[in-house]
């Protein structure tokens, strides 16, 4: 299954904790929403008690090109790569973010279509809270309509050549599994598969169809045993 999220009934998951401080990290999930006229959030790690510190990994349907972003919001400024091409309505896609370093941000879709962007931009707050389905800081926002499955994150930078893998439809745990530091299947639950950052439903989101043809590892974590992924 994949959890699937009403923008209209502001449904998401989270947890008052951070998988990371800081750069370097990675975002990756498939997503399959039914709206390229809204803005939305697909993961992200915050401040959450204050506004407009954050990272995330967006679906831009509100912008002209309907493109994939990985931005970082200061407080001041928001700095964002964004990709070359741009996702459709009503189709399972992979969006991938990479944050080497403050001036070091790429976003892909599908395993290519990498944009990057150079400018500085320092969320100097502590992290403290993460999202999938909208904006993790003090004031919610962006939701997602449509699904969202196969949520990871990792303590180092991915190289395009690993996103490109995760865009084939590999699960995360092919791609340098000693660096994930969350893993959220959304095969049955709200379980983080392994690490210790288990979500909580708000709103009460509700369950859909999982990404169809995905690969997975013969020798799978403990966590998997009985668990059945559509």
């Amino acid at each position: 299954m994949a959890r699937l999220f009403d923008d209209g009934s502001s449904e998401y998951c989270d947890i008052g904790s951070a998988a990371v401080s800081g750069e370097p990290f990675s975002m990756a999930c498939w997503f399959y929403s039914d709206s390229i006229t809204s803005t939305q959030a697909l993961m992200s790690i915050a401040d959450g008690d204050v506004t407009y510190q954050y990272y995330a990994l967006r679906a831009e349907g509100a912008v002209a090109g309907d493109y994939i972003a990985a931005m970082s919001w200061d407080g001041n400024q928001t700095r964002k790569a964004q990709t070359t091409s741009g996702y459709s309505a009503n189709t399972w896609h992979h969006a991938a973010g990479v944050w080497g370093a403050s001036d070091d941000k790429h976003a892909y879709l599908d395993g290519g279509s990498e944009g990057t962007n150079s400018d500085s931009s320092f969320v100097t707050n502590t992290l403290d809270h993460m999202c999938i389905g909208c904006t993790a800081d003090s004031t919610p926002a962006f939701y997602v309509s449509g699904r969202v499955a196969e949520a990871a994150i990792w303590d180092v930078a991915l190289t395009d050549a690993e996103i490109a893998i995760l865009g084939d439809k590999y699960s995360a745990l092919w791609v340098r599994p000693d660096h994930i530091i969350a893993y959220w299947a959304f095969s049955i639950d709200d379980q983080d598969w392994m690490g210790d950052y288990d979500l909580s439903p708000q709103n009460t989101p509700s369950w859909a169809a999982h990404v169809p043809g995905m690969i997975y590892p013969a020798r799978m974590p403990a966590a998997f045993n009985d668990v059945a992924i559509y």
